[in-house]
């Protein structure tokens, strides 16, 4: 039986993709080959060569060559692509990723089958970002798209629908989801009053602590309802260039009951940790947050303004799974929170409800059977 070869490129191998490339990996009758840098920047925790050693991944690594921290070429690509050993040719779908231009071009003039995997539009692009992004869009004749909303503004802009495949993202599903059935809340509850020596409702946030996430209006937040009696717990798990100015807020504002946990990659950890809280709020955009903190049953609160958001942010049902405030309104913020915690006590059900979306789509067993789809050429459902 012939097999299919496919290259999927990216400008790094983040570590939260290992779950996705192990699989994928695995797939019988398409042979998937792995090329990207490997080396951690940015913050960003990335697979090791063990980790792919013992995953089984065909991998190759890349170079990447950095101009003024935006601009990137990838050192090797071309030689890959000029050998023309792959039916299809994956993309990460970064227009900042000079190599892929040329990559791309040179492929179309072969024949061979070229998908992009990424954004696609944001849908806050200034009308010239626009123009460049669509023509970098128009390259491929396929495309992975992270959201539904991705794909409606492609097809606004005249793409075939039949060419753009909705893959949205995932994190270490079959761990986390064992993780989410081993919590107890007679277990949950003693962790809260051991970290907080207190049973009261909890907030928390996890990722890095850098100005993109806002954490400066959910401190905001919480002044202006300590100023009207009502306090609540909060648990900062990461870190970043923003905890000292974190830090400071809260002390000018004689604020307590928050709690920094620091850096945390333990799914353990974590798990109990986004367990015992009550919501998630990350006033910035939440990206893979909403995926992380809904695989452990806690809903997400974060802003309304889904052009300056992660696709993940799609994934959120207003007051089912959570709830939004108006972008950079702290006000706004405290009020939703408070109305959060009024109107939804804490129970099963809704923890429950939480994962639907998660089993349902945000996991690699979906996102194999839309790349299989997308090599084998089976057409997209609406």
């Amino acid at each position: 039986m012939m097999v299919n070869k496919v290259a999927i490129i990216d400008n790094y191998a983040p570590h939260y993709r290992l779950p996705l490339w192990s699989a994928l990996a695995r797939t019988r009758n398409i042979e998937y080959w792995f090329f990207a840098f490997s080396r951690e920047a940015n913050g960003i925790k990335t697979i090791s060569q063990r980790e792919l050693l013992e995953n089984n991944i065909k991998y190759k690594e890349l170079k990447n060559i950095r101009f003024k921290e935006i601009v990137i070429w990838q050192k090797g690509i071309m030689k890959i692509v000029l050998k023309k050993d792959f039916s299809h040719y994956v993309f990460n779908g970064d227009m900042y990723c000079l190599s892929t231009w040329l990559a791309a071009l040179v492929l179309r003039r072969s024949g061979i089958k070229i998908t992009f995997w990424g954004h696609g539009l944001y849908g806050n692009e200034w009308w010239l970002k626009k123009r460049i992004r669509m023509l970098f869009n128009k390259l491929p004749t396929y495309h992975l798209l992270y959201g539904d909303r991705a794909k409606k503004l492609l097809i606004r802009e005249n793409l075939n629908a039949q060419n753009l495949y909705v893959v949205y993202n995932s994190l270490d599903y079959k761990l986390q989801k064992r993780v989410f059935y081993s919590l107890k809340q007679e277990s949950l509850t003693k962790t809260k009053f051991e970290i907080f020596q207190n049973y009261e409702n909890t907030i928390i946030f996890i990722g890095r602590l850098t100005k993109e996430k806002r954490l400066d209006l959910l401190i905001d937040a919480l002044n202006i309802l300590k100023a009207k009696g009502i306090r609540y717990n909060l648990l900062l798990i990461g870190e970043g260039p923003e905890t000292k100015a974190i830090i400071r807020k809260i002390n000018k504002y004689g604020l307590d009951k928050i709690k920094f946990w620091g850096p945390c990659y333990s799914e353990n950890i974590i798990g109990e940790l986004i367990g015992l809280a009550d919501i998630t709020v990350s006033p910035g955009n939440v990206g893979l947050t909403a995926i992380h903190s809904l695989s452990f049953g806690t809903p997400v609160i974060t802003h309304n303004d889904f052009t300056d958001q992660g696709p993940e942010v799609e994934i959120i049902e207003d007051e089912i799974t959570g709830a939004f405030f108006v972008k950079e309104d702290s006000m706004c913020l405290a009020n939703s929170i408070q109305n959060w915690f009024s109107k939804n006590p804490d129970s099963n059900l809704k923890r429950q409800r939480c994962r639907m979306k998660i089993d349902k789509y945000y996991n690699p067993d979906y996102q194999i059977s839309v790349f299989n789809d997308l090599i084998l050429g089976k057409v997209p459902t609406d």
